[in-house]
């Protein structure tokens, strides 16, 4: 699924959950790395994501064919559109 992204990030954890009343996250990216023209560029560093849950799942592009267990979730990674993404490259 990288190699799709022309600029963009590979979101492996965050520390928060989103507002349950809102479906809001406001997250600081824990663990994640800087995506560009399909290739891993470098870890991120002070890097937040915004999104709305529900826009987040009208946003995906992609879902790949493999399976990760997150946070006690069997879960296929996806690629999103249209996240707001603020911090240092």
């Amino acid at each position: 699924l990288i190699s799709h992204v022309r600029r963009g990030i590979y979101l492996i954890r965050t520390g928060d959950r989103p507002n349950p009343a809102s479906g809001d996250l406001s997250a600081m990216v824990s663990a994640g790395y800087y995506v560009e023209d399909g290739s891993i560029k470098h870890p991120l560093k002070e890097t937040m994501i915004g999104v709305n849950i529900l826009d987040l799942l009208r946003s995906i592009v992609e879902v790949g064919g493999e399976r990760v267990m997150l946070w006690g979730y069997l879960t296929p990674p996806i690629v999103v559109d249209g996240v707001k993404i603020s911090g240092r490259a």
